[in-house]
């Protein structure tokens, strides 16, 4: 497991992931703000957060490598959901190539909470929703332990 200062890239056939270290963490989209909240919340908790960079094209927003935890966030709307579910199989099957394996878990992150109903979507294709309950808290309908959380299409 590489460490907060690492980077982390793997090669198989022409697919590699890049693990960026918190020191380069840049995002431009509208959900900025919120991944900085929810990084410090999780550096406050002793975790290192980082971003996986997949072919020099595509970062997703978050990997927690203690976890091997990736979420992807998103302002909400129901479109947004649905968005987030293909980007977070996407990089999932990007990250499979590169590992040889999928992330342990996958995560959306919300600025406000889901629906049940959406929730229920989220973790039916294994993906954890997370929300912003106040500034610096969040919840997640993370489920017991023993529920595999791989992604199901």
């Amino acid at each position: 497991q590489p460490t907060q200062n690492q980077e982390y890239t793997q090669n198989q056939e022409s697919t590699s992931s890049t693990l960026v270290t918190t020191e380069s963490y840049k995002l431009t989209q509208p959900e900025r703000a919120l991944v900085n909240l929810y990084r410090n919340f999780q550096i406050s908790r002793g975790n290192t957060v980082n971003r996986l960079n997949f072919d020099n094209s595509f970062q997703n927003d978050i990997f927690i490598p203690e976890e091997e935890f990736l979420i992807e966030a998103k302002t909400y709307s129901r479109e947004n959901i649905r968005m987030v579910i293909g980007q977070i199989k996407d990089y999932s099957e990007l990250y499979k190539k590169s590992t040889g394996s999928y992330p342990q878990k996958c995560g959306a992150l919300f600025d406000q909470e889901p629906t049940e109903y959406e929730k229920n979507l989220l973790i039916n294709c294994g993906i954890i929703s997370i929300w912003k309950e106040t500034f610096e808290q969040f919840q997640s309908n993370e489920p017991i332990e023993d529920y595999n959380t791989q992604l199901r299409f």
